[in-house]
């Protein structure tokens, strides 16, 4: 049987459970990204990882183009910055990978235009 702890704050869910030395498992996601928005000359961070064996390869896209590819660890970190409002506002997605699956998520970013004397709330 296997057992899952889900945090709601940061969206992570935790295996409670081992794999058996040989046996292949597709990934499965621990952390993956929440959509967000930030402000011009900002700083966006999105957060993926995956567990599986072997382990998974993550591969982060934006607008269907590859960005950048993580090997063998357990997740990565896609930091963008400064955010601009017409380069950065998109949806990236966090591919994670390995020969037994693929499993994916998606989220949004959006970037607001930031003037001098401007404040923005959340």
């Amino acid at each position: 049987m296997n057992i899952f702890f889900v945090s709601k704050k940061y969206r992570t869910v935790t295996p409670k459970y081992r794999t058996e030395p040989g046996i292949l498992c597709p990934p499965s996601f621990i952390t993956f990204p929440v959509n967000q928005t930030g402000i011009s000359g900002g700083v966006a961070s999105f957060v993926c990882q995956a567990r599986g064996e072997p382990k998974p390869r993550i591969t982060w896209f934006k607008i269907g183009k590859k960005v950048i590819e993580f090997d063998g660890g357990l997740g990565s970190v896609l930091r963008i910055q400064p955010l601009r409002v017409y380069r950065d506002a998109a949806i990236y997605k966090c591919i994670a990978s390995n020969s037994a699956g693929e499993v994916n998520v998606s989220a949004r970013l959006e970037v607001l235009e930031g003037k001098n004397g401007s404040c923005f709330f959340f």
